[in-house]
């Protein structure tokens, strides 16, 4: 069984940036912590679904925007 691991990091700190929010900015409006945006960017970890919904809500776009399409 294949696991597809889905990380986010790029397309959230590039979204981000256009939205002019630090990390904290956008951990405080998504209701998370600056630690966990952090990590999120740099692909350390793979965000849950719950996470990933209220950072794209924070940042005015869709979940599906966030997720980078498979090869």
């Amino acid at each position: 069984m294949e696991i597809n691991m889905v990380y986010i990091g790029k397309r959230l700190k590039n979204r981000r940036l256009r939205a002019g929010l630090t990390q904290e900015e956008l951990a405080v409006k998504a209701g998370t912590t600056q630690t966990t945006v952090a990590r999120i960017e740099r692909d350390a970890v793979e965000p849950e679904v719950k996470t990933v919904r209220k950072l794209a809500k924070a940042l005015g776009t869709t979940p599906a925007d966030l997720i980078p399409e498979e090869d």
